[in-house]
């Protein structure tokens, strides 16, 4: 079965030590509170939420490979942009979490496997107080940047190891219970990583996200 899904990812698992500076500060933005603004507009008595996010800003890189080495390859990219890698030579408070949107994951039912030559777009979101016009031009012509529209999420939360396969099967998971009320998902899964990778397993905040439709949540 193919798929398309994005995946919200904080920090990946790098030697290089800059990858590792980056990740550094995405947790201590995580601490204190840099990342997108969301409203729970719809708690529900099965561990998902209804979320509404605002309009945003992000930092966008599509880079090819295995998975790992097109999330390390963009994490770097998109990490010399926010270091000083621009016109001007700025530096940009780190954000959580960065997305990465894998194209066309190839992916067995039950989920078990994934292709291993993907095309990603990884992105940073940037701080409040940026838009398009007041950010500074990369050197890396790569990089370009998108404004998101608001968007309602449904959301489920969980801890654990960033193990793919986990992963899909909490995406099944969210999407079953959505449909146990009544709710139906209006596009592909998010994955959501809250904090860097020296973070131990047990104490990340881990989530599957899936776009809502207004008239879904409201007849829902």
């Amino acid at each position: 079965m193919s798929i398309r899904y994005t995946v919200f990812f904080v920090g990946v698992m790098v030697t290089s030590a800059v990858c590792y500076s980056v990740a550094a500060r995405a947790a201590r933005a995580s601490d204190k509170g840099q990342s997108p603004k969301y409203t729970v507009v719809s708690p529900m008595t099965n561990g998902v939420e209804i979320r509404q996010y605002p309009s945003s800003v992000v930092a966008q890189v599509e880079v090819s490979g295995d998975e790992r080495e097109a999330l390390n390859e963009g994490f770097r990219i998109l990490a010399g942009y926010i270091f000083g890698k621009n016109i001007g030579r700025k530096s940009i408070d780190m954000t959580a979490p960065v997305v990465a949107h894998p194209e066309k994951i190839k992916m067995t039912t039950p989920v078990t496997s994934r292709s291993m030559d993907n095309t990603m777009t990884v992105s940073f979101f940037m701080p409040d107080g940026y838009s398009l016009s007041s950010l500074p031009e990369p050197q890396d012509s790569r990089i370009h940047f998108v404004q998101l529209p608001a968007r309602k999420l449904a959301a489920i939360r969980f801890s654990g190891s960033w193990n793919p396969v986990a992963f899909a099967k909490h995406a099944e998971e969210l999407v079953k219970r959505l449909r146990l009320s009544n709710l139906e998902p209006d596009g592909e899964p998010y994955y959501a990583y809250y904090n860097p990778p020296f973070t131990p397993p047990i104490l990340r905040r881990n989530e599957v996200l899936v776009p809502m439709s207004d008239e879904d949540v409201q007849s829902g």
